[in-house]
């Protein structure tokens, strides 16, 4: 028979794998969300450059915790527009903080996603 310290140890144990798994899932669908939701918003260009280069890297950090990183190849692309530049003949085209706006609409669901999770 289990004595108390082990009992808890393996309902902790058990707790956190779970929560894991969850936490996991949450965040690769928000981050699949999110890659959908800038890609649809992405200025279009003459060749729709901007808009076909998003992609998600998932990694790790000291084995356990995931994290996604949303990025695009063409990245000289994405600095100017989403943060704006001045043309040629000295006006400046303002930015659209596409990004910005995108993250802003996500992050309070994956908020509210998460401390579900965990309430759970």
């Amino acid at each position: 028979m289990k004595d108390f310290s082990e009992q808890l140890s393996d309902t902790l144990t058990d707790f956190s794998k779970n929560l894991y798994t969850k936490l996991d899932e949450i965040s690769e669908s928000t981050a699949n969300t999110l890659k959908k939701d800038i890609s649809e918003n992405s200025p279009i260009g003459s060749r729709e450059k901007l808009r076909k280069s998003w992609k998600i890297a998932k990694g790790s950090f000291a084995g356990l915790t995931h994290h996604f990183t949303i990025h695009s190849s063409e990245y000289r692309i994405l600095h100017l527009v989403e943060n704006g530049h001045v043309m040629r003949n000295g006006k400046r085209l303002e930015g659209s903080h596409f990004m910005k706006k995108a993250a802003d609409k996500i992050i309070p669901e994956y908020e509210k996603a998460v401390e579900k999770a965990v309430q759970e």
